[in-house]
């Protein structure tokens, strides 16, 4: 393969590289973490995760950026390094080949060897010894089995979890829900924690010893407060949405600080980091940010009821069955009801899609 792809294993930002940089140290082009640029896999659609070496620095982007960033040589060091990992292998060496001579030791069907370095003649075949009389025998029967009882199932694996789907695309109703569920995390403010203090310090999410907040991941079981993205996260990882997922970038970046500066009255080239927003703020930005999703989604259903009504909306009234229209025969089916009544089932078909993509 002329590249292949691996993860940052404090980002998840996906990286290309070539095969002969694997074993290389190298600083992640978005969170700026280092690792160990990990062996190229035997199956190309596999995305391995880089060694970590050292985290990102605390005012580091850890959202993984979109697409995949392709690594410069420059990018690496010169020479690989060495890692023997947690089980005391170097996963970069391929295995220790024996000497042929230690293989033929223990070998009973290698040839023996003369001193000219021929293989000697083939060795003469043992007699056969000859066959026993036959004589009937009796059929044993198999040995009974005992009844598994409950002693005997307590060593027994236990089942594995149901593994979920990972959602790659963010529809625009599973946005709303998110941001419901975001807000619902941090309403109490007992929950909640600035994403960035006075000291610099960044928090996604934390858990609170005293007075100090020590910082957590969003999914973590001992965090105990969130951020505002640090609960939009939260919410993003019960729906298994992918780090990778189309609209995630999006939502957590641009769409989140154009709701930032709409509640702080900033202008719109004036950035603003919504981590520094106090509780009352946060929640103001998430309930503007909810309105414009849901105002966006008004727009897109009137839109296309213009469209299939001749530039009027469609009405409950109006519609047709479709089986009912395709029935009648004492008169003629105008083109205004065909569309109405496509239009109808095709939104159908939408809510049915949004159902099955939230399940």
């Amino acid at each position: 393969m002329d590249y292949f792809k691996f993860s940052c294993p404090h980002c998840g930002t996906r990286i290309g590289t070539s095969p002969d940089t694997s074993g290389h140290q190298f600083n992640c082009p978005n969170c700026e973490g280092e690792a160990i640029i990990p062996p190229a896999p035997e199956n190309p659609d596999d995305v391995p995760v880089a060694i970590a070496v050292e985290a990102p620095p605390a005012a580091a982007d850890t959202d993984a950026a979109d697409g995949t960033i392709m690594l410069k040589r420059s990018d690496v060091s010169e020479e690989p390094v060495e890692w023997t990992g947690t089980d005391g292998v170097d996963h970069f060496d391929g295995p220790t080949i024996p000497e042929i001579a230690e293989l033929e030791k223990d070998n009973p069907f290698a040839t023996a060897f003369q001193d000219t370095g021929r293989p000697a003649g083939p060795r003469p075949a043992a007699p056969m010894p000859p066959p026993p009389d036959r004589k009937p025998t009796t059929p044993v029967s198999a040995p009974a089995v005992a009844p598994a009882t409950p002693s005997s199932l307590v060593d027994a694996p236990a089942p594995k979890p149901a593994s979920h789907p990972t959602l790659k695309v963010i529809s625009p109703h599973l946005k709303i829900e998110l941001i419901k569920e975001g807000r619902a995390q941090i309403g109490d403010e007992s929950k909640w924690v600035q994403g960035l203090d006075s000291s610099g310090k960044r928090f996604v999410a934390a858990s609170k010893t005293g007075e100090e907040f020590i910082p957590e991941k969003p999914g973590s079981p001992t965090a105990t407060h969130h951020s505002i993205i640090g609960a939009i996260l939260l919410a993003m990882e019960k729906h298994h949405i992918a780090v990778t997922a189309n609209g995630r970038s999006a939502m957590l970046g641009p769409e989140i600080e154009a709701a930032a500066q709409v509640v702080t009255g900033k202008p719109a080239n004036e950035r603003i980091d919504p981590m520094t927003l106090g509780h009352a703020q946060c929640l103001e930005v998430l309930d503007h940010m909810l309105e414009t999703y849901s105002s966006h989604g008004k727009k897109k259903t009137s839109a296309a009821g213009g469209k299939a009504g001749g530039g009027g909306s469609v009405n409950d009234a109006e519609a047709v069955d479709i089986a009912r229209l395709l029935s009648r025969d004492d008169e003629r089916i105008t083109p205004a009801e065909v569309l109405r009544t496509l239009y109808e089932e095709i939104q159908k078909l939408k809510q049915r899609v949004d159902e099955l993509e939230n399940d």
